[in-house]
């Protein structure tokens, strides 16, 4: 994650910290790759481990990683090691992890991911966040809590749940994203 264009040193820190991955090599960059679901899914879909790294043109940088692999075209995966984090809302250095299943509205992992041929990443039912395609110029959305933990305060579908992880539910566009391929990485298996 040291080769990332959007976290600063203390953000790389708290991912570090938060997931104990000990390696991450680059597979996607949209500023280089192209804004495209196409692109995402050429190059991250066949890399299990992956971490999502966005930045919104608002100043949120917030993602999210699975074990599962993107190349599944229409359908949901169940994943119990994924979560979503937030590392920055509106400029400000922020440290949360939420992981899928537990105090969602779901509880349980089978909808952890969508991959989808005509969507960038999609994570969660709800969708607690869906990338769309052109990113950059098409608003994407999110609402907290259906398949991934709540933050402390929020339930799903209400104005906390929606504006949390990056400031709204839907007037937002990606300026940025990453996605990495981790490695040697230590997950609690927490299927259980």
């Amino acid at each position: 994650m040291k080769t990332s264009v959007i976290l600063n040193e203390q953000e790389i820190t708290a991912l570090y910290d938060m997931t104990q991955f000990a390696n991450a090599t680059l597979r996607y960059r949209a500023s280089r790759d192209g804004f495209t679901h196409t692109q995402f899914h050429k190059l991250c879909g066949g890399s299990s481990n992956s971490l999502t790294i966005l930045q919104s043109n608002n100043n949120y940088v917030f993602g999210g990683f699975t074990k599962a692999n993107w190349n599944i075209t229409n359908g949901y995966q169940s994943d119990f090691h994924s979560f979503i984090f937030s590392v920055r809302r509106n400029g400000t250095f922020n440290n949360v992890l939420l992981r899928s299943g537990g105090t969602s509205y779901d509880q349980s992992s089978q909808y952890s991911i969508w991959s989808g041929a005509s969507y960038g990443p999609i994570f969660g039912g709800g969708h607690d966040l869906l990338i769309p395609d052109n990113s950059f110029s098409t608003k994407g959305y999110s609402n907290l809590c259906h398949s991934y933990d709540c933050p402390v305060g929020c339930s799903y579908s209400t104005t906390c749940a929606q504006s949390y992880l990056v400031g709204s539910y839907s007037s937002w566009y990606i300026d940025e994203m990453e996605c990495f391929e981790m490695q040697d990485a230590y997950l609690e298996d927490t299927s259980g």
